[in-house]
């Protein structure tokens, strides 16, 4: 059931972000020149809201960088470029944990809930992913990696 734009307007009016943080980081580097593909996950987000009228919910998020070199196609009727091999990979994965008051300690419903985790919570956490990608990169050699804004298709 989804819930209507005047249970979930009131429901946006009494909750407040109340913290945002780094729960997990992983970073693994290698040496990529030259032509990269970039894949970006991010899992479910996870929550639960705990007895004092918090919302806690985390968002993972997977960012891998692939370094593709042509085959030395040497001897070969194929040309140099039209294929590639992976040579280099960089990983990073990140968790964030975010926390929600709820104003009053009335708990809204599982499809309130749901909508609100797949609409804001990743509006509210991008820019923090977008930060530390983009300075994590650039302090491991790399160029730094500026990730497009978060759009969500309706």
């Amino acid at each position: 059931m989804v819930p209507d734009s005047e249970q979930y307007r009131d429901f946006l009016q009494r909750v407040s972000l109340s913290a945002i943080n780094l729960k997990f980081l992983s970073f693994e580097k290698s040496t990529l020149p030259g032509n990269v593909s970039i894949d970006l996950n991010s899992d479910e987000i996870a929550y639960h809201m705990d007895d004092n009228g918090i919302l806690h919910a985390q968002l993972e998020v997977e960012l891998t960088l692939r370094k593709h070199v042509p085959h030395d196609n040497q001897g070969s009727d194929a040309p140099a470029d039209c294929e590639s091999q992976e040579e280099g990979v960089t990983f990073l994965g990140v968790t964030f944990e975010i926390q929600y008051d709820m104003v009053s300690g009335e708990r809204p419903s599982d499809e309130i809930i749901s909508k609100f985790l797949n609409m804001h919570i990743p509006l509210h956490v991008w820019p923090y992913v977008r930060e530390l990608i983009s300075s994590m990169t650039l302090r491991a050699g790399l160029p730094p990696l500026m990730l497009p804004l978060y759009v969500k298709t309706v």
